[in-house]
């Protein structure tokens, strides 16, 4: 059947139902996905990361090959070391913490605004423990043989 104007009945109900179902779809990819805030806490986060990373090459280099395997006391750049080095979240202000581990681990720690993710890990370190990440100061350089030695 038709109504006055060539509509068949029933089209404006299907209309309203498929954009009822697209508008549902939105919602559940918006929830599932996490939406624009979900997003921003993501590359606040990555950021946090990137800076802990640079903040980890930064001790391997100011300990060397040469130097004690244990975290320096001071982290300020040198010739041999630049910086900038990343002490603090730029977002909030708040330093970066450092704390020593035994066996030549040290954990970096940021307020991170998202709780890790499960393995395989998208930030560097050995893993994510909390609002940390876990990392391994360079092995020290083995004594070269003697001369004559089996190597």
């Amino acid at each position: 059947m038709t109504e006055p104007g060539g509509r068949r009945q029933g089209q404006g109900w299907a209309s309203w139902a498929i954009a009822a179902l697209a508008a549902g779809a939105v919602v559940a990819g918006l929830a599932i996905a996490g939406g624009p805030v979900q997003a921003r806490k993501e590359r606040r986060d990555d950021a946090r990361a990137a800076d802990l990373s640079r903040l980890s090459s930064h001790i391997s280099c100011l300990v060397g090959d040469s130097g004690p395997r244990e975290l320096p006391a001071d982290l300020s750049p040198t010739e041999g070391c630049p910086g900038p080095v990343p002490l603090t979240d730029s977002r909030s202000g708040e330093p970066y913490r450092i704390e020593p581990l035994a066996d030549g681990k040290y954990r970096l720690c940021a307020a991170f605004e998202l709780p890790p993710a499960d393995p395989p890990y998208r930030w560097g370190g050995e893993r994510r423990d909390g609002d940390c990440l876990i990392y391994t100061l360079p092995a020290r350089p083995q004594p070269a043989p003697p001369d004559g030695a089996p190597a």
